[in-house]
Formats: structure tokens, sequence, C-alpha cells
């Protein structure tokens, strides 16, 4: 297994933290792996807060404590957090900000930090006490709060690794693809031009179905294809969600 595969499959979330803090050295290079997360278009829009001073640390400890209805802290003791906020303006900044959260605490995972997401940046970074707190860093356009990274040294032992559930992925292989069924019906629409043709199916799906014919299939020449023509057509077991509905045609004889 990879380096990286291996970090992936390690890393675990810290919820008890001692108060030694980290080093501005190592949190640069956490950072860095923030900065360096996939966006939309390469937009880059997220900004990372770095906060060390333990007055605001706990100043957004007890607001996020607030949001939770508790008083218990929320950041579990840990020394550091990096606040990840995204530009409300950019159309993918929820993912690209949660990119930017998966990265930091990898990249602390690898370098012997542990770290926690913890949530509720989105309405902390909505009171108008924290827009103001902004402000005063120069951040003045509109920004969501997306997570807050809790940074520290773990105090006690690493959670033990959890099997992870099964029947998540599904695979969509060439086989499956080509599983074939059949229609018949008849031919409303000959597009030679984009290799496609439509009819108006009576079979066990009524209504009008789209084929799409890949270059080398059993069909002969779209050419000849007309409108009216009745005929059987065997085709992938799987349509698309458009209108017409749309699938591959493998053979077609005319009736």
């Amino acid at each position: 297994m990879s380096e990286v595969l291996n970090k992936i499959q390690s890393r675990r979330s810290i919820r008890k933290f001692k108060p030694d803090m980290v080093s501005k050295e190592i949190l640069d290079q956490i950072i860095e792996a923030g900065l360096w997360a996939a966006s939309g278009r390469n937009s880059q829009t997220p900004i990372i807060l770095c906060v060390t001073n333990k007055e605001v640390r706990d100043k957004l400890s007890k607001a996020n404590a607030q949001v939770m209805g508790s008083k218990a802290d929320p950041f579990y003791g840990a020394p550091v957090v990096l606040v990840v906020l995204a530009k409300k303006s950019w159309p993918t900044y929820l993912y690209d900000g949660s990119l930017v959260m998966g990265n930091l605490m990898l990249a602390a995972h690898e370098l012997g930090i542990g770290s926690c997401w913890i949530h509720r940046a989105k309405e902390v970074f909505n009171m108008e006490e924290w827009k103001e707190w902004l402000k005063t860093l120069g951040i003045e356009e509109e920004y969501e709060g997306i997570g807050h990274c809790v940074l520290g040294y773990a105090d006690g032992e690493e959670p033990k690794q959890i099997a992870r559930n099964e029947g998540r992925v599904f695979y969509v292989e060439e086989d499956l693809a080509q599983e074939t069924v059949v229609a018949t019906g008849r031919i409303v629409e000959v597009d030679v031009d984009n290799r496609n043709f439509t009819i108006d199916s009576a079979g066990d799906f009524s209504g009008r179905i789209r084929f799409n014919v890949p270059e080398g299939a059993n069909v002969m020449p779209l050419e000849k294809l007309d409108v009216n023509m009745h005929v059987k057509v065997t085709h992938a077991n799987f349509m698309t969600a458009s209108l017409p509905p749309q699938t591959t045609a493998y053979e077609v004889e005319v009736l």
C-alpha cells in the first residue's frame, strides 16, 4: 500500500488534546497542504484563519458552544484552530472549502498532529461580532464558515480503526453497460449526422426512446432507416433521464 493511502486509512479524529502548542513550522506545513487543495476551476477562493491566540481561541470556543447549546469546550482542549471560510459568491465554495479541510487533517496526521473537524463555523461567522472581527483582519468580502480544524497533540491513545461499511460502492463496468433488452416501435426521427434515431415504443417502456448508434454496432446504415418503419431494437439495459430518454442501440431489425 502506498504511504498516502496508509495515511488516509490510519487518520483518526482526536477528541482530547494536550495543551502543548504546535510549532509555527509545523502549522505552516499543514496550512500549505490546505492551500494546495483542489478547487472549482482552480479558483482558490477558500481562506484559512490560523488561531493560536488563546483569548481568541477561547472566544471562538464559547461562540461555538453557544450555537451547540452547551457549556463544554467543543474544541476538546486543542490549542490551535484553523478556521476555513469560503467566498459565498463562488458556486463551488462549500465543496472547495471541504477539500481544504480534508487536506489539513491529512497533513496534520502525516506530521504527527491530531486533528478534528468541528462544525458550526457557518453559524459562528454569521454572527455580527465575528463578521466585524473578520473586517479587523482585512477580510471585507462575504465569506461563509466551512469548518474549524482543531489541532494539537493527542492526549491518550488514538481511536481504533473501524471497518468500513459494506455496500457503498457500485461498479458500472463495460459488461454491465452492455446487458441488453429489446424495444419495438415505429421510427419517428432519424438524425444521420449525430448517429441517432428515435422510435415511438410500444413495449415495456411506452413512449419515445432515442437510440445512439456507436461505431461498429450491428445496425444497418442510418441512411436506410426511415420514418414510419417498424423496428425491433436491441439496446443497452439503461437509459438517461433526459426527454426523450436515451440509450445505446446494438442491433436493429426492420419488422
